[in-house]
C-alpha cells in the first residue's frame, strides 16, 4: 500500500469525532454547498451557523446500531 493510499475510518460515537475532524467536516459541507453541490444545504450560501448545528445532530445521534458517517481520508 502506498503511502498515499485512502483509509477510511469509521465513527461509532460523537467522540470519535475531534475538533479538528468536525471544523474539516464542516468546512467541507460549507464548500461543496457553496458551490452548488448537494450536501443536506439547500439555500446556498451558507456558513458555519448552518452548518455546525447539522453536523452535531448527525454526531449525537451516532450510537450502535445506526449507520455511522464514513470519514474522509487519513494519512
Amino acid at each position: 500500500m502506498h503511502s498515499d493510499s485512502l483509509r477510511l475510518a469509521q465513527a461509532t460515537t460523537a467522540q470519535d469525532i475531534g475538533q479538528d475532524r468536525r471544523k474539516a467536516l464542516i468546512t467541507c459541507w460549507i464548500d461543496v454547498s457553496n458551490v452548488g453541490g448537494a450536501a443536506g444545504f439547500p439555500f446556498p450560501p451558507i456558513d458555519e451557523r448552518d452548518v455546525a448545528p447539522a453536523l452535531e445532530t448527525i454526531l449525537e445521534s451516532l450510537a450502535p446500531p445506526n449507520q455511522p458517517p464514513l470519514d474522509g481520508p487519513r494519512r
